[in-house]
């Protein structure tokens, strides 16, 4: 996902020498969204990059010839301890940044589903509705997002409409997995899609993903395998979708928005 106008205004955090979204007018719902963001991505950095360590430290000593595919090695976590020779350790950090990959994607994901729940909940209570934990979830459940996303907008009568969100993305290429989407409950659907094939099927390419996801690089028998770059651009995709449904729900319900740079959320 990108976009030649820069729609998300990055700027550049000069004592740091990169770019970071500018700060956002948040609700406290979308300020616990970036708080967990932020977690969950600076997880990432972190995991991705001692594990390429791990796996360059490996093969450095494997060339100095200190041991071999079958020299017994030894790792341990939280007092666990794990036995296997180097092959099948060399094997695991081989795999270690596809599989966090996925993982991380499916964090990313759920943060946001997690951020409308909360929404969805607050507004319903503020509404007065007798149970509203259980009506945010019918509304969050059995239809695809273009229907779940107009349902919520009836619901609590918001302004989320078709030529609300084409408006609101227009400077962003909404590309995922090859193909280019021009509304955002597209793409958000398809994400829904590979995060489902993830939970609840072998995390294989069958014949209808390879249909749907053509220009992917997938195969069918192929494990879904996703781009290490994916978890970043879902997330600036969401930087947007949060921001034009926390404007909607905030204009609506009278909630309060202060502006949060975001890089300083790292409760």
């Amino acid at each position: 996902m990108s976009g030649s106008r820069n729609p998300l205004r990055m700027e550049l955090l000069k004592s740091a020498g990169m770019y970071v979204p500018p700060p956002q007018s948040c609700s406290q719902r979308r300020r616990e969204y970036f708080v967990r963001a932020n977690r969950i991505l600076g997880s990432y950095a972190t995991i991705a990059a001692y594990s390429d360590l791990g796996r360059q430290w490996a093969e450095q000593q494997a060339k100095r010839g200190a041991f071999t595919d079958e020299t017994p090695m030894k790792l341990t976590i939280a007092g666990r301890t794990m036995h296997a020779n180097y092959r099948v350790v060399k094997r695991m950090l081989d795999e270690a940044l596809p599989q966090l990959v996925n993982y991380i994607y499916l964090m990313v994901y759920g943060n946001f589903e997690a951020f409308l729940s909360d929404s969805i909940c607050d507004a319903l209570a503020q509404l007065g509705h007798p149970d509203p934990i259980e009506e945010t979830i019918r509304l969050m459940m059995g239809t695809k997002w273009l229907g779940k996303i107009d349902r919520i907008s009836q619901k609590l009568n918001l302004d989320l409409g078709k030529r609300t969100r084409t408006r609101h993305f227009k400077d962003l290429s909404m590309e995922f997995l090859g193909t280019v989407h021009t509304d955002p409950m597209e793409l958000l659907e398809r994400m829904a899609d590979v995060r489902h094939r993830l939970v609840h099927y072998s995390g294989r390419v069958d014949s209808l993903f390879a249909s749907e996801y053509p220009n992917s690089g997938l195969s069918e028998g192929d494990l879904i395998v996703l781009p290490a770059n994916l978890p970043y651009d879902v997330h600036f995709f969401f930087i947007l979708l949060t921001g034009l449904i926390d404007e909607a729900f905030s204009d609506r319900f009278g909630w309060t928005r202060t502006n949060v740079s975001l890089e300083h959320l790292v409760e």
